[in-house]
């Protein structure tokens, strides 16, 4: 089965109704919470970095966007 994943922004008081009919529907839901909480639960744990390690890494990825 082949899948598509879609964002969809909707207002707090009609997020309930949205949910039940995408449930009804069997569609997978995925919060922005849910996929952070799965990454941060999928990262490695015991990463040997130093904190100038970090440093040059974040120097790094801001001029690779300047």
């Amino acid at each position: 089965m082949q899948t598509d994943k879609i964002t969809i922004v909707v207002e707090r008081k009609k997020k309930r109704a949205l949910l039940k009919l995408l449930k009804s529907m069997d569609v997978e839901i995925q919060t922005a919470e849910t996929v952070i909480k799965k990454f941060i639960r999928s990262a490695p744990k015991n990463v040997p970095l130093t904190d100038e390690d970090i440093v040059r890494e974040l120097k790094a990825a801001r001029q690779k966007r300047a």
